[in-house]
Order: C-alpha cells, then sequence, then structure tokens
C-alpha cells in the first residue's frame, strides 16, 4: 500500500505498512520500559546481553518484537527462542507471536510450522521456538544462529549446557548474538547469576523493577498504561507479604537474594553496595597493603587496598584474579608490581611508594619463591578461627567502613554470592568463583591492617613535619600564620 499523494499526512494503515516493510516495529509495539530493555540490546557491544526484570513487564512481547524485526532485517537469519518448558512456548510465546504479527503485511507475514515449531519468513528466516525440559533443548541444535533468545532463563534446568553447549557454538560462523532474560530464581546457585554477573562487568545488563516500569509508562500513551495497573501492583504487593517479603523482592523488584542462613557476607545488600561501592580521593597520607589469596585448583585472588586513618575506611583500590592452572609465580610477580605501580605511584614526583604491607595465606614455599626470585615480601597471615574473621570483615561491611572501587567487579560478585559450606569450616566452592578467593584476601587484610597506626606525622609547635626529611607540613594554625607573613619555604 502507498500514498498516492506525497503531500497528504499518511494514514494509520499506511503508516503500519511502512514500518513493517523497515522491519521497524520497536517504535511503536513496544511501551517507554520496553524500549529501554530494546536499546540495551542494540546498542551493547558484548555477545551475551541479561535482562534482569520484573514479572509482568511484557519481557516476552519485547522478546518476540526483536525476533521479528531481525527476521525481516536480515533475510536467511536463523533464530532460536528458547522457553524453560514446551508448555510455555505454546500458551505464552506463540500468542504473542499471532498477535504483533495481526498488522502485518500479507506478504510479509511468516508461516508457522507445527511440526519444526517454527515460524517462517518470505526472506528465508526463521525463528524457531522450543521448550528446554525434557530434552527439547537438543532441538534447537543444527543450524547456525544469529540470534539466541533464552526467555526466562532463570527457570532452565541445565541453563549452562543450553548456552556453552547448544547455542553458543551456533554462533561462530554467524557473529550472532544472545539475549538472556529473566527474573531472578530463588537459588544464587543457579547459572543465570552467572550471566547476570558477567553482564555486569560488560555493561551489557539491565534491570527493570514493577516500579520503574510503572514510573517509564506513566507519559505513554494510554493503550500502553492499561497493561500495569498502579492500584493492582500495590494489591500484589500486599497479598505476597508486603515490600519487605522475599517474593515481593525478587519476583518485582528483581532483588538477586542469597541464602541468608548461609551467606558469608549477608551484609553485602543492595543498600550497602550503593553506599560503599564508589570512587574515593586517596587522603594525603596513607599506608597501603595487598592481601593475596593463593590456589591452583581454584583461583589466585589479590586485592590492593589502603587504610584511610582519618576517616576510617578501608578503601579496596583494585584486585587480581589469576585462573588457578595458569599461575606461577612469575605471573603473580609480574601482576601484583604492575598494579601496585599504576596505583601507588605519585603522578607529580613519579615516586613510587611501596605498600606498608603484603600478606598471604601461609603457602611458605611459594612465598619464598616470590620473596627470593622476585623481590616481593608477603608476610603468611593467621589462618585459625575463620568464622571470627569472617565476623569481623561482615562488622565492617554492615558499618560502611569498607569502600570499593567499582573496578573491582569479581569481589563485588563474589561478596553477594559466598555461601558456606555445610560444616561452615570452609567457602563454597564454585566454577564461577573458585572457592571466593577474594573473599578470603578480603578477610586476611582486615585482619592484618594496622587500624591503630597514624600515617601522619607528628608536627612540632611551629607547624612543621618533625620527622619527614625535608618535607614541611603545616597545621591549620601554621597556616593561618603563614598566609598572615606570606611566609617562604
Amino acid at each position: 500500500m502507498t500514498n498516492q499523494n506525497p503531500k497528504a499526512p499518511l494514514s494509520k494503515n499506511e503508516a503500519v505498512d511502512i514500518l513493517w516493510r523497515k522491519g521497524t516495529l520497536h517504535s511503536w509495539k513496544l511501551d517507554s520500559c520496553q524500549r529501554q530493555l530494546y536499546k540495551v540490546f542494540l546498542e551493547s557491544k558484548y555477545r551475551k546481553v541479561v535482562w534482569n526484570c520484573s514479572r509482568r513487564l511484557g519481557k516476552s512481547h519485547t522478546l518476540v518484537v526483536i525476533a521479528i524485526e531481525h527476521a525481516l532485517k536480515k533475510p536467511n537469519s536463523q533464530i532460536k527462542y528458547a522457553c524453560p518448558t514446551a508448555k510455555m512456548a505454546q500458551k505464552i510465546v506463540l500468542p504473542i507471536m499471532r498477535d504483533i504479527l495481526k498488522d502485518c503485511p500479507e506478504d510479509l507475514r511468516p508461516e508457522y510450522v507445527k511440526s519444526e515449531k517454527c515460524y517462517t519468513f518470505k526472506n528465508g528466516s526463521t525463528i524457531q521456538i522450543e521448550g528446554t525440559d525434557e530434552g527439547n533443548a537438543e532441538n534447537l541444535r543444527g543450524t547456525a544462529s544469529d540470534l539466541s533468545i533464552l526467555d526466562e532463563a532463570g527457570f532452565m534446568d541445565d541453563l549452562d549446557y543450553i548456552i556453552n553447549d547448544i547455542l553458543l557454538p551456533q554462533a561462530l560462523t554467524t557473529n550472532g548474538r544472545m539475549i538472556i532474560s529473566s527474573t531472578p530464581p530463588k537459588s544464587m546457585a543457579h547459572p543465570f547469576i552467572k550471566f547476570i554477573y558477567e553482564a555486569q562487568r560488560n555493561d551489557s545488563y539491565i534491570k527493570k523493577t514493577i516500579m520503574e516500569a510503572l514510573a517509564d509508562i506513566a507519559n505513554d500513551p494510554p493503550h500502553f498504561k492499561k497493561r500495569l495497573n498502579p492500584d493492582i501492583v500495590e494489591e500484589i504487593k500486599q497479598s505476597v507479604g508486603g515490600e519487605l517479603s522475599a517474593t515481593w523482592r525478587r519476583e518485582f523488584m528483581c532483588e538477586i537474594q542469597s541464602d541468608q542462613s548461609k551467606a558469608v557476607i549477608p551484609e553485602f545488600n543492595e543498600r550497602i553496595e550503593k553506599e560503599c561501592v564508589k570512587e574515593w580521593e586517596k587522603p594525603q597520607r596513607f599506608d597501603s597493603y595487598v592481601a593475596m589469596d593463593l590456589g591452583f585448583i581454584d583461583f589466585t585472588g589479590v586485592l590492593f587496598a589502603y587504610w584511610d586513618f582519618k576517616n576510617a575506611k578501608l578503601i579496596i583500590e583494585d584486585e587480581i584474579l589469576l585462573n588457578g592452572h595458569e599461575v606461577t609465580t612469575k605471573t603473580i610477580a609480574e601482576s601484583v608490581k604492575s598494579k601496585e605501580f599504576d596505583l601507588w605511584t605519585d603522578p607529580l614526583t613519579k615516586n613510587f611508594r611501596p605498600p606498608y604491607m603484603r600478606v598471604s595465606d601461609d603457602d611458605l614455599i611459594t612465598l619464598n619463591d616470590l620473596n627470593k626470585l622476585h623481590g616481593l615480601q608477603f608476610v603468611p597471615t593467621r589462618k585459625d578461627g575463620l568464622e571470627l574473621a569472617v565476623n569481623e570483615v561482615r562488622m565492617k561491611v554492615g558499618a560502611g567502613q569498607v569502600i570499593i572501587n567499582p573496578r573491582c567487579k569479581n569481589l563485588i560478585f563474589q561478596l553477594k554470592a559466598a555461601t558456606w559450606a555445610k560444616n561452615r569450616r570452609v567457602f563454597d566452592r564454585t566454577e564461577e568463583s573458585g572457592h571466593f578467593d577474594l573473599i578470603a584476601a578480603l578477610v586476611y587484610l582486615v585482619r592484618n591492617v594496622q587500624y591503630q597506626k597514624n600515617p601522619y606525622p607528628l608536627i612540632n609547635n611551629w607547624g612543621y613535619d618533625v620527622f619527614h626529611k625535608g618535607e614541611r607540613v603545616l597545621n591549620e594554625t601554621a597556616n593561618t600564620i603563614s598566609s598572615l607573613f606570606k611566609m617562604k619555604k
């Protein structure tokens, strides 16, 4: 259908026809909240994009729009759409497909082949829709994939296997991408949590709560606002136990909740994270520390920190997490020296200030090699009373005394995810984080920092530093006198 008079305004049907032929659906079939999900997928440079979204947000609707757009814009593209169950694929996704395609021009409309669970477009593109239960995930194997979509991935069994063994290899020849979407699962052990933190580290993540969605669509056209009624949202919140209930926080506020009875640092909740993960201005004087937990089967984790005496804050500036099987004393030494030099070299004088102390667990042979062969001296730390030592970390984290630079993404992840093994004598072990080695390094750090040591020099009556070589540090009184008499060095 074309407009015979180019100067006349387009009718609604004409506009719809043009947008379908351009493969542009998101601008008019998605509300303001859904368009933000779309934007993250469009702009991310990372292969895997993760959406952590509330219930009733229209995630599946948005995913289907993206799938259809991709099929229209790229002829012969192969799109895989995976759901936790075959029943969900039939009862939820197919009706959404039919609804979106209602105004699709007939000559563009795809045909659904029930026996293959596949929509086939006239330009050669296909959208295959499969459940992943009862071995159905294997049906996703075969052809190359330009786009893979995992809807409600937090409720899929064998998610790691589906992504890493089935779907990712299909993108090797197409440079294909993937959207992993879900509300949070009940268990921190579910692989979806791992993919969330991976996406956060790669700036390919978005979290959308039900309250954010209500605010986003407040100024949208009425037909979008009908889908989310604030009164019904409030009714649901009360029916599930209020805003503090685990169901509300997980299903609608998208909070990732560990089993509090097993969490190593349960105090590191979303409030503490917002308060403590930030940049911090270095004070004039400080003592810096390096803390390391060595590993071979697991990882080797190293933290770089300083104690801000004036503000009574432990500042975690940076981290290193080395794969256990790739670790040698040479790689440790080179990594540590490089990081120390970057962090603690004065940008003006170019003078390097070595750390006040390096501490590590008690692998004496490795520590001796680091000292004798590479000039890095680590002091072996006490390792007795692990739970008591962890409690000291918990107290400092809960009191806001630990500040973490946002670049320490692995430490932040481990603070959220670390759990105790059943006997509470050691930390749990996971594929993503090993033995939570950065938490162990943090325990060693907190245990060994010399909190009582004042890095600021004593000042004599004239306000000058008695002890530091030729360097005069003025106190407030001396500063006032200096400004009055224009004292010169």
